[in-house]
């Protein structure tokens, strides 16, 4: 799984500290109609699906950090609706100084990795309101349409470390268990 380059781009985060609070946050409501899946589990496998799409070279360095990030702030947006269901409104609303407990902020391309967390919802939020359209095509206008195309990589990051049936559940785990593994020996580093 591991290359050098992995590990430096990995090295920009503090990898201790981000599976830490992925395990502090286990209990946090996740299962919704798109995760089956505790938080931690869902956030570890959607590292080790973005760090396979990096291997590939599918997705930049920058996607790859974001996707470590992207749901960091779900924990302090978590409730439980009426329906039963988990809902995490405004988890996409992180600053650049929560965003700096995990990620160095002197990384080069910090900006760009905290856009793609910020707006790591939008591709499919967008759809009929012209406030997040707007958002969207400010970024757009700011990095370019490849960062468009970042955000779309990232939603399939962010699906492809989602669990939709409950018989996936234990493939899931195991999953998560050999990503936080990794992290955790590159931490140690």
């Amino acid at each position: 799984m591991a290359t050098n380059n992995i590990v430096e781009v990995l090295k920009n985060l503090d990898l201790e500290k981000l599976v830490n609070h992925f395990m502090e946050n286990a209990g946090v409501p996740h299962v919704c109609s798109y995760h089956k899946e505790a938080y931690d589990v869902h956030c570890l496998c959607v590292i080790g699906y973005a760090i396979a799409k990096y291997e590939a070279g599918e997705v930049s360095e920058e996607l790859l950090l974001a996707a470590c990030l992207h749901d960091v702030k779900k924990p302090q947006k978590a409730s439980v609706g009426k329906d039963g269901q988990a809902h995490f409104y405004g988890h996409e609303h992180v600053t650049d100084e929560e965003l700096a407990v995990f990620i160095n902020p002197e990384y080069h391309n910090f900006a760009r990795v905290a856009e793609l967390v910020r707006g790591h919802s939008l591709p499919w939020q967008k759809a009929g309101s012209k406030k997040l359209e707007k958002r969207y095509d400010a970024l757009i206008e700011k990095y370019g349409r490849e960062f468009g195309e970042e955000l779309e990589a990232l939603v399939d990051c962010d699906h492809g470390g989602g669990v939709v049936e409950e018989a996936n559940l234990p493939a899931a785990i195991e999953e998560a268990e050999r990503v936080k593994a990794f992290l955790l020996q590159i931490a140690a580093k």
